[in-house]
């Protein structure tokens, strides 16, 4: 499964590459369509050394019986909350996490079974707070990449155009040690909490290779209407971090103008405003 390395100064760095602990937390309700494929995959990881935290938010469908059996392997924690939202759903399992890493897992999506090993290989070298990003798939598109960065500021990048899903990441611990989700949020609470991570100045690590799937449905958050307005309020709570007329203010005022055309009725002319001004703030700024 693994490459043991043969000089003794590899052999130390590879067990301590194996001892790392990856957290993954799995915030579920009403999953029972989903939740074994996910879990599922989480099984068949090749790196082994974790443990899956799954924060039960209420569910009153077949989600907590279909979960029982994969308690049986110690390395499942299931813990049963009333309803509160997914962020408040992650901010609990933040606080059972044990691991060295955070790899973050909704439960209508899965992992591909390199993923964690992909990742830890590619921060091992890394030193305080680290994030790992890899590529992804949607569930009807499993051929064609869709994160590809094209700079290294990502901040900006990640502020202009790129919405990454959550199950890309994988995050050394102490980036959660004083962030924690906005409960306040109903929508891109994800984004809202990497513009704060991203201007701490992590050390960001690119995996090019697919390695996590996010599964479009009917009911996924993705397709209710509120997500223009979400995204406006993040804008209005982090635009006061930068200062007045700075590349990230002005990248913030043109992704809220994005937003409004992207969810616009009047498609044709606004799509054309929205790749112009989209391509001449990557000119500009990035």
């Amino acid at each position: 499964m693994y490459n043991v390395p043969s000089t003794f100064s590899h052999l130390i760095a590879y067990f301590c590459f194996m001892s790392s602990l990856v957290s993954i937390i799995v915030p579920c309700f009403n999953s029972s369509a989903y939740i074994s494929v996910c879990l599922n995959s989480v099984v068949k990881q090749t790196y082994t050394n974790w443990e899956c935290i799954i924060i039960d938010d209420g569910s009153t469908d077949e989600t907590p019986q279909l979960i029982k059996p994969y308690l049986k392997d110690t390395r499942f924690i299931y813990i049963y909350q009333t309803n509160s939202g997914l962020s408040a759903a992650r901010n609990k399992a933040l606080e059972y996490a044990n691991g060295d890493y955070v790899q973050l897992l909704d439960s209508d999506d899965f992992l591909y079974e390199d993923k964690l090993r992909i990742q830890l290989e590619s921060v091992k070298k890394k030193q305080g707070k680290v994030i790992s990003i890899c590529d992804f798939t949607y569930s009807n598109n499993e051929k064609q990449k869709f994160n590809q960065f094209h700079t290294c500021n990502y901040l900006r990048e990640f502020i202009l155009r790129v919405n990454i899903p959550p199950v890309c990441f994988l995050f050394s611990r102490n980036c959660f040690k004083e962030l924690k989700y906005n409960t306040d949020l109903h929508t891109h609470e994800d984004w809202e909490l990497m513009i704060r991570l991203l201007q701490q100045k992590p050390s960001v690590t690119i995996c090019t290779e697919i390695l996590a799937c996010y599964r479009l449905h009917p009911a996924s958050m993705t397709n209710t209407r509120n997500m223009k307005k979400g995204l406006d309020i993040v804008i209005g709570m982090r635009l006061s971090d930068f200062r007045k007329h700075s590349p990230e203010y002005t990248l913030m005022k043109i992704r809220k103008k994005l937003n409004y055309w992207h969810h616009s009725s009047y498609k044709l002319p606004q799509s054309l405003f929205h790749s112009l001004v989209l391509k001449y703030a990557a000119w500009r700024y990035l």
